[in-house]
């Protein structure tokens, strides 16, 4: 699989915020399965408990002018919507 360009060379504090936020609102849906989108509102209740200010941070942009917010909720669609991988049956 080739990764998305638009997600190529982001700053660690951008990769960071996306950890921290998967790891709080969860990274899947427990009744589905499905891979979450967090809303605005959630990533900013989520990050808020770590003082960290979510107006601040999701105003920030990148080289590329991009601001982390659009990146979020980018990002966080993206991989929501990327085909799963083809799961492999191992034979004993």
């Amino acid at each position: 699989m080739k990764p998305n360009s638009t997600f190529l060379n982001l700053p660690k504090k951008f990769w960071a915020c996306v950890r921290l936020i998967s790891q709080e609102v969860g990274y899947t849906e427990r009744k589905t399965g499905q891979i979450k989108i967090p809303t605005l509102f959630e990533m900013s209740t989520q990050l808020e408990p770590f003082g960290i200010d979510f107006e601040l941070l999701q105003v920030q942009q990148t080289k590329g002018k991009v601001a982390f917010g659009t990146l979020f909720q980018d990002y966080f669609a993206y991989r929501a919507n990327i085909r799963p991988l083809a799961k492999v049956m191992i034979v004993p």
